[in-house]
């Protein structure tokens, strides 16, 4: 049976670590106001320089954050990711964070009217030469009103690295499943030539850096763990690219 990303970490992690003088990061769940109809709140990661934490796709290794948040008030919520950087590491290109990171998540009440009281559990890791699980249980009462100014500055300013989520319909973008070197790839087209751009779907499989061919905004990404491109047409993945003014993230079927 395979083991979960969360899991091998875990066992990673009971290696025993260096002692620290003081942890090599800090976390803060914050009440960040309003955001239409939802009420919003966020995770706020600080990392001591040359540590990182992980994307929802973390690349080579490390695991993706896994946030959950559950109230009486909470009909449902939904977690908001930033767009990440790749980052070299001993074990691979990773996907993810360096220095500061805000993981907001976005609460939908079942009475708008009420106080929304809420538990926040979270799990993520962070590493450097070494990882350590970090684990984040807050309870937290998310009330526009009660909100700083501080706390929604720090909300807007995030927000404007979420990955704004379009329609294909009409824009152009298409994976297609194809054969680059004998391995198995994607050919990414979008719209214009984004620096980069970020493929997730399936856990199994690693996106890697995309690889401009200048052939009208193609580019060919290699998917480690796919053992062959039949194996990867219907599936669904979404792409993440920074584009002027806010970043994008649309979800396509490989054809």
């Amino acid at each position: 049976m395979l083991m979960s990303r969360r899991t091998l970490m875990l066992a990673a992690m009971a290696l025993p670590l260096p002692a620290f003088a003081a942890p090599p990061f800090q976390t803060r769940v914050f009440n960040g106001g309003r955001m239409g109809g939802s009420l919003l709140g966020g995770l706020y990661i600080t990392l001591d320089k040359g540590w990182k934490t992980y994307w929802k796709m973390p690349g080579a290794g490390g695991v993706p954050p896994d946030i959950s948040v559950k109230g009486d008030n909470v009909a449902s919520f939904t977690s908001l990711l930033p767009l990440p950087l790749r980052i070299a590491a001993p074990e691979g290109e990773v996907i993810g964070y360096k220095d500061e990171v805000v993981f907001l998540f976005k609460v939908l009440p079942h009475d708008a009217q009420m106080p929304c009281v809420v538990n926040v559990d979270a799990f993520v890791g962070v590493c450097d030469t070494v990882c350590i699980p970090v684990t984040v249980t807050d309870k937290i009462e998310l009330n526009p009103a009660a909100a700083t100014t501080a706390h929604l500055q720090l909300a807007h300013l995030w927000m404007k690295r979420i990955p704004t989520k379009i329609d294909p319909v009409g824009q152009g973008i298409v994976a297609t499943a194809v054969e680059h070197e004998g391995k198995p790839h994607l050919a990414v087209t979008l719209p214009q030539t984004a620096p980069e751009f970020f493929v997730s779907g399936q856990s199994q499989y690693y996106f890697a850096r995309p690889l401009w061919t200048g052939d009208n905004g193609r580019a060919l990404v290699r998917v480690a763990g796919a053992a062959s491109i039949a194996e990867l047409r219907g599936t669904s993945v979404s792409i993440s690219y920074d584009a002027a003014p806010a970043p994008l993230e649309v979800t396509v079927t490989v054809v």
